[in-house]
């Protein structure tokens, strides 16, 4: 019997913990953070905690990125972005 019992306890303990992460990863509710700009406080009021974590640092990595497009009297139909250029016969795929 007390193996019995144990494996009841286990299984019980364990229901238990699957339905502590289900409700927090389902869980749609208003997140507040100080940090958030509009965009990212629309999210946390529409979307789960976890999905709102997760997009929330992609959110802001893009965001900090800083991107220059020039173009060169030498390379006039090519479009230049931080020093890389992509040529017009490529560009027309890409458009």
């Amino acid at each position: 019997m007390p193996m019995d019992e144990c494996n009841d306890n286990l299984l019980f303990l364990e229901q238990i913990a699957e339905d502590k992460y289900r409700v927090k990863a389902r869980r749609v509710g208003f997140r507040y953070n100080n940090n958030y700009d509009e965009e990212l406080q629309m999210l946390a009021r529409i979307a789960t905690h976890h999905a709102c974590d997760l997009v929330g640092g992609q959110y802001t990595a893009s965001k900090q990125a800083d991107y220059t497009i020039e173009s060169e009297k030498n390379f006039a139909n090519d479009i230049h972005v931080d020093k890389f250029y992509i040529a017009k016969s490529i560009r027309g795929k890409l458009t």
